[in-house]
């Protein structure tokens, strides 16, 4: 009894943990004059638009906050404030289990389930700090200071006109595939915003390289943390190369995610497949409007302008395609 009792412990302790972690993020980042962009936990999850609603259960504390306008020390310190306020939590939570258990002053069972809850705490502690370091020795010779900086800018609304994305083998970085298709993303945005079409088409087959995407597959395989890169393999064969096929398996890939995407990207996305390769133009005259009303709202400033530009191209398309039913009926 007492070891599935130690189980539910790190269960229970894994899920107030990151509670915890998302509590102090909310509140240190408020105090900078961030607000909450996305926020997904237990049964609930929150946006602007969307405000609070029931979802899938998550016991991972899921908080995005906007962060325009920000600095680097500004980050740097919120951050340090927050992780010495969890690891303060962490350490206070291991100390008085440690106590309560020299003392006797609980009974086994229930002790058992404190220990779970600690033995978690006491490990996030040493997780976190590892990868901690481990990703500061990494970004030494990484792609992620070159993605952070292009972010930053985009964060802060610098024009998105202005803002230049290199290939990534220019910079000579080793780094995993992730990574690479991370910042492929962006350079994948900039090449469309710039009518580049070889630069999108390698950007594409990198992203398809990188997340190891195989259309011959039946298998569903998802690379977590990579939405994005998803979204612009969906867009590419959605409309700038209409493969029926690839768009109906990358859209069964990201169907959970998509269908619950109340941002202007989401919607952007989902229209160009709704109109270009389920052939439903209503329904992507509508997502295109929601996708437009809710342009303000996106966290990433600079972005707006590139969904926008994407938004009001399709719309005019959908309206010249009005114009001309409605002169063949006239006719």
């Amino acid at each position: 009894m007492e070891i599935i009792l130690f189980t539910s412990g790190i269960l229970i302790g894994l899920t107030l943990a990151y509670g915890i972690y998302g509590l102090l993020t909310f509140i240190i980042e408020s105090m900078f004059g961030r607000k909450i962009a996305a926020f997904k936990y237990l049964f609930f999850s929150y946006t602007p638009s969307t405000r609070f609603h029931i979802c899938n259960f998550s016991p991972i504390c899921e908080i995005t906050m906007k962060k325009e306008n920000d600095t680097e020390k500004q980050a740097a310190i919120s951050y340090i404030i927050k992780i010495v306020l969890y690891f303060t939590v962490c350490v206070g939570t291991a100390l008085l289990t440690i106590r309560l258990y020299k003392s006797n002053a609980v009974g086994s069972k229930l002790m058992a389930l404190l220990g779970g809850i600690a033995l978690w705490f006491a490990g996030d502690i040493f997780f976190r700090t590892y990868f901690t370091v481990k990703t500061i020795i990494k970004e030494k010779n990484s792609l992620s200071p070159h993605y952070k900086a292009i972010v930053k800018k985009m964060l802060d609304g610098v024009p998105f006109s202005q803002i230049e994305v290199p290939d990534h083998r220019s910079y000579g970085c080793k780094d995993d595939k992730a990574s690479i298709a991370r910042y492929q993303h962006l350079v994948f945005m900039n090449r469309v915003w710039n009518n580049d079409s070889a630069g999108i088409l390698f950007s594409v087959r990198t992203m398809e390289d990188c997340i190891n995407m195989n259309y011959a597959s039946h298998e569903k395989s998802y690379m977590l943390g990579l939405t994005d890169v998803y979204y612009d393999l969906l867009f590419y064969y959605s409309y700038f190369d209409l493969q029926y096929y690839r768009a109906v398996k990358i859209f069964k890939i990201i169907k959970p995610d998509l269908m619950k995407d109340h941002d202007s990207n989401g919607y952007r996305t989902l229209a160009y497949y709704t109109y270009y390769i389920l052939k439903d133009e209503a329904s992507a005259e509508e997502q295109l409007k929601k996708g437009l009303e809710l342009l303000d709202e996106f966290p990433i400033v600079s972005q707006r302008e590139y969904e926008k530009m994407l938004i009001e191209r399709l719309l005019k398309i959908i309206k010249a395609n009005h114009n001309i039913g409605q002169q063949s009926l006239i006719l």
